[in-house]
């Protein structure tokens, strides 16, 4: 969360309309229960997130990766023009820099950006 409002006090947020439904779908995962006192908390961040996004539409098709959902975001990264990825994915990671953009943890980019 705290990388979230970081970026919304920075800049835009860009996103596809599928990025923010899986968004939704990960944030209720198990494993974030430990940032999260609260289901109420995650509710807000995602309204919070809703109210800062930029919705985004890919002109390139990028295949750079084995997932194509990591595809999808490098693809939003390019047309969005956006300086970073904030990601906690491996696979994107270790494409950093991908061109001009960097692929930062939520920690790096709080540090970098």
């Amino acid at each position: 969360a705290s990388a979230i409002n970081h970026a919304i006090e920075r800049g835009q947020i860009a996103l596809l309309p599928q990025t923010l439904i899986e968004f939704v779908f990960v944030i209720f995962r198990k494993k974030f229960d430990r940032y999260f006192e609260a289901y109420r908390q995650r509710l807000e961040l995602i309204e919070t997130i809703r109210k800062n996004i930029v919705f985004v539409t890919p002109v390139e098709q990028i295949v750079a990766c084995r997932d194509p959902k990591d595809n999808m975001l490098l693809e939003l990264a390019v047309a969005a023009k956006a300086l970073c990825i904030v990601t906690g994915d491996h696979d994107l990671q270790i494409l950093d820099p991908f061109g001009n953009i960097r692929i930062v943890s939520p920690t790096e980019f709080i540090e970098l950006f």
